[in-house]
C-alpha cells in the first residue's frame, strides 16, 4: 500500500467519526430496532443509509477530479491553493471545538435539520428510504464535509491522475465507521452506551478531524510546492 493510500484511509476513517454523523446513525437505528424491526432489517436499512452517503461523495468527487484534469495545471494550482487554506482554517475550528466546544463558529447540524432527519427515522423504514435518508444526511452536512471531498479528491488527481481506484476507495473508508457502529447497535450494543461513548470524546474527536484538515491542507500546499510526494 503506498503512502497516499495510507493517508487517505487514515483521512477518511477520522474524519466519518464526526458527533453529527454518529447522531443521526444511532437514531437511525434505534428507531427501526424500538420499533420491533428485525435487526437483519435494521443493518441492512443503515448498509443502505451508508450506501446514500457513499454515493454522493464519490459522485461528488469524480465529478470535480473530471473537472480537474480537464483544467490547465496552473489553474489546478490556484484551485488548490483555495482549498488548502479553508480546510486549515476548517481545521482550526474543529480543533477550537477540543476547548471550546459550541462556543462561536461550529460544525453542527441545523436544529431544523436534525428535527427532520429525527421525523425521517421515526416515519420511513423501508431499504429505499435508508438510501435517501444517506443522501440527504450527505447534502445537510456538505458544509462540513464537503471541502474535504473536494481536498481529498484535489490531492488524489495530484499525486496519482490515473487512480479513480483511489477515489472510490476515500468513500467506502468514509463509511466503514458507521457500518461498524450501525452493527454493535444490531448485535446488541446498547444505544446508550454508544451515545455516552459519542459524547464523552466529541471534543477528541472535533481534535481528531481539525488535525487531520489541517494535515490535509499542509499536504495539499508542499505537494504544489514540489516538497513532498506520496507516491
Amino acid at each position: 500500500m503506498s503512502a497516499l493510500n495510507i493517508f487517505v484511509f487514515i483521512s477518511a476513517i477520522v474524519a466519518a467519526l464526526n458527533p453529527p454523523t454518529l447522531s443521526v446513525i444511532i437514531m437511525s437505528v434505534t428507531s427501526l430496532l424500538g420499533r420491533g424491526k428485525h435487526p437483519r432489517h435494521a443493518g441492512l436499512h443503515t448498509l443502505m443509509f451508508a450506501l446514500g452517503i457513499f454515493s454522493l461523495y464519490t459522485v461528488l468527487g469524480l465529478l470535480f477530479r473530471a473537472v480537474l484534469l480537464a483544467l490547465p495545471i496552473g489553474t489546478v494550482g490556484y484551485i488548490g491553493l483555495v482549498l488548502a487554506v479553508i480546510i486549515v482554517l476548517f481545521g482550526l475550528l474543529e480543533i477550537k471545538d477540543y476547548f471550546w466546544y459550541g462556543k462561536g463558529l461550529s460544525f453542527k447540524l441545523s436544529i431544523s435539520a436534525e428535527k427532520s432527519i429525527h421525523a425521517w427515522t421515526k416515519k420511513h423504514h423501508g431499504h429505499g428510504r435508508g438510501f435517501l435518508l444517506g443522501i440527504y444526511t450527505a447534502v445537510r452536512l456538505s458544509h462540513y464535509t464537503l471541502i474535504l471531498v473536494l481536498s481529498s479528491t484535489l490531492l488524489i488527481t495530484l499525486l496519482s491522475p490515473n487512480d479513480v481506484l483511489t477515489n472510490v476507495l476515500w468513500g467506502v473508508w468514509y463509511v466503514a465507521p458507521l457500518l461498524v457502529i450501525a452493527g454493535l447497535l444490531v448485535f446488541g450494543v446498547s444505544a446508550y452506551s454508544l451515545t455516552s461513548w459519542k459524547e464523552q470524546t466529541k471534543h477528541t474527536m472535533r481534535l481528531s478531524v481539525g488535525i487531520i484538515y489541517v494535515m490535509i491542507g499542509w499536504v495539499i500546499l508542499s505537494v504544489l510546492a514540489g516538497g513532498i510526494k506520496l507516491v
